[in-house]
C-alpha cells in the first residue's frame, strides 16, 4: 500500500493533537483538584472576569456554574475520550468534530479580544 506525504502528515497531526488532549486530560482525570476541588469553577469565574464573549456570559453564569461539578467531569472525561480516539485512530471524524466544538467553546468562553 502506497502512502503519500499528505496522508502521513495528517496522521502525524492527528497523533500530536490526540497526545495534547491526553496530556491535558491526565491531570483532570487522575487528580481531584479540577473536578471535585473547585478547579473548574475557578477557571469559569476567571473567564467571566478576564473576558468571555458577551453571548457566553449568561451561559457560563446561568448553566455552567450551577452544574459545575458535573460539567467538570464531562470536560475531564471528554478530553480523555477525544485524546484516546485521535491517538488510537478510533472514530476519528467524530472525535475531530467533538474536539473542534470543544475548542471553539473554550475560545468563546475565555478569549474575548
Amino acid at each position: 500500500m502506497h502512502t503519500n506525504r499528505n496522508t502521513k502528515a495528517l496522521a502525524a497531526l492527528r497523533l500530536a493533537v490526540g497526545v495534547l488532549f491526553l496530556i491535558f486530560a491526565e491531570y483532570k482525570v487522575v487528580g481531584t483538584q479540577f473536578t471535585l476541588g473547585g478547579g473548574f469553577q475557578y477557571w469559569i469565574n476567571r473567564f467571566l472576569t478576564d473576558g468571555a464573549y458577551l453571548f457566553m456570559i449568561p451561559v457560563l453564569r446561568g448553566f455552567v456554574l450551577p452544574h459545575g461539578t458535573a460539567i467538570a467531569f464531562l470536560v475531564a472525561y471528554g478530553e480523555l475520550a477525544i485524546g484516546l480516539a485521535l491517538t488510537l485512530g478510533i472514530l476519528v471524524r467524530a472525535a475531530s468534530i467533538t474536539g473542534f466544538i470543544y475548542m471553539m467553546t473554550l475560545l468563546f468562553a475565555s478569549n474575548y479580544p
